[in-house]
């Protein structure tokens, strides 16, 4: 089966993932690399339940392991045929090998129609050629005397006909002069009652004349107007767009011509930001970097105990093939 060579990365989903927030420096490198070879294993997004193949693939001698992978796992969970999977990860896998056939299949469909000429069923089949097969006969287009009476076609299409004869029955229909657009009246459109409500209640004022223009040319009736009045009162409120805010000392609210241009009012209310517990995140990391100081005390404990038999083992993982 063919594999995606890669798998999306969302910064800010990884980056603000209450996982990797709790690991260290070291951890986030090792995790990484873990992820790499997930990805390229079978099943995909698992990895082996083995230490010793977990630390080489992350790098890491044993001792450092032993210390880091409490919280490294913690994005993994056992399944039923005794490899560690990542849920999120399989799932990119597979939205990926979506893509992958999606493109393959449009890719066939764009080649089929360039061959038949866009045509389907037996048309295409009586009057198409298979992919590798010589044309006997050339096209129209490539043979010269065709190519000669195509070119003198075209000339003739190009020389204007003379005009028709008097008395000849057929009389030309006189050219009628384009209808010229209607300029608004700048000042009839910042007198309109509707523009200063809008005026009034838009909570930036700059640049009037040009908010008239483009208010004249929506010309909204009494319901739109009502609308976007609606629009104006939801958007200034909490993190919307024309809540009053300034970045560098400029205001964020968008000019008023912008505003009626981008027809604004149809965004609809701000979504509010989502509501954040910092007490119970900075509780979950606290625990979090406890367990894994505890996994660390414990394998140093383990370690000291058996000093002859982990030499012994890192020797056996680390002895060069014969």
């Amino acid at each position: 089966m063919e594999r995606p060579p890669y798998f999306a990365f969302y910064p800010t989903d990884f980056a603000n993932d209450i996982n990797v927030e709790a690991m260290s420096t070291l951890q986030v490198g090792a995790y990484m690399l873990l992820l790499c070879k997930a990805w390229q294993a079978e099943p995909p997004a698992s990895l082996p339940n083995d230490d010793q193949v977990l630390a080489r693939l992350a790098r890491l001698d044993a001792v450092t392991w032993a210390e880091v992978k409490a919280g490294v796992l913690v994005p993994f969970r056992l399944g039923t045929d005794g490899r560690l999977h990542s849920k999120r990860l399989r799932r990119e896998y597979d939205e990926a090998l979506k893509r992958m056939k999606l493109a393959r299949e449009h890719g066939r469909a764009g080649a089929e129609k360039r061959w038949t000429g866009g045509r389907t069923g037996a048309t295409a089949n009586a009057n198409s050629h298979p992919i590798g097969v010589a044309i006997a006969t050339p096209m129209p287009g490539h043979c010269p005397s065709n190519a000669i009476q195509s070119q003198r076609e075209k000339e003739e299409e190009k020389t204007p006909l003379p005009p028709p004869e008097r008395g000849s029955g057929a009389a030309a229909a006189p050219e009628l002069p384009k209808p010229r657009r209607a300029r608004a009246d700048p000042t009839a459109a910042e007198a309109d009652p509707r523009f200063q409500r809008f005026w009034a209640a838009y909570p930036r004022h700059e640049k009037r004349a040009d908010a008239a223009k483009a208010f004249a040319r929506i010309d909204p009736p009494a319901e739109l107007l009502e609308a976007m009045l609606r629009a104006i009162e939801a958007q200034k409120l909490g993190s919307g767009p024309l809540a009053p805010r300034l970045v560098d000392g400029r205001s964020t609210v968008p000019h008023p011509t912008t505003w009626l241009n981008g027809r604004r009012w149809e965004d609809g209310a701000p979504v509010a930001p989502p509501v954040v517990d910092h007490a119970a995140k900075a509780a979950q990391i606290l625990a979090q970097r406890q367990r894994e100081e505890a996994a660390r005390a414990a394998a140093r404990a383990d370690l000291a105990k058996r000093p002859t038999g982990l030499i012994q083992k890192l020797g056996d993982v680390f002895k060069p093939p014969e």
